[in-house]
């Protein structure tokens, strides 16, 4: 006996307007901390390199995970503290941005900025397509190649 196929439920209407829309992120906000484990990798996933070139970008974080877990206590203190220097140096920098000052890189560079010309000329942010040259012939050619009605057996 064959039992008849499962109803599926109609799909949902969903209106463009149930999810709020994720708000985008300031590019002047400060960066975030960084996990110990992401500190550990960029510092030695350059040695890790080396000592296995060929590895591909998934074994290598491989590699440094296994390394990372195999930390002593000792060694690992030493990343943890640079995770509470870097977690300070971020509540540093975000009352500064709550307050709304400028960006501890642009108050350095807001100095140099004011003794530089500002009529410097602007580049388009979008580069155009450059348009191919496609002679007469080729296009011919081209053209009969899809004309042909293929043969059937």
């Amino acid at each position: 006996l064959k039992k008849p196929p499962k109803e599926s439920s109609p799909p949902k209407a969903s209106d463009s307007g149930d999810k709020p829309k994720k708000e985008k992120k300031d590019p002047n906000a400060p960066k975030r901390p960084c996990s110990a484990f992401i500190l550990y990798s960029n510092a030695t996933r350059s040695d890790v390199k080396t000592v296995n070139p060929n590895a591909s970008f998934g074994e290598t974080a491989q590699i440094l995970s296994k390394q990372f877990k195999a930390l002593s206590s000792d060694e690992r203190v030493v990343w943890d503290k640079k995770v509470a220097d870097d977690k300070d140096r971020y509540q540093k920098e975000m009352a500064v941005y709550s307050a709304g000052g400028p960006p501890p890189e642009e108050q350095a560079t807001a100095v140099v900025s004011s003794a530089l010309p500002t009529n410097t000329p602007k580049t388009p942010s979008l580069k155009k397509r450059k348009k191919l040259d496609v002679s007469a012939a080729s296009a011919n050619l081209f053209a009969s190649f899809l004309k042909k009605k293929l043969k059937t057996s």
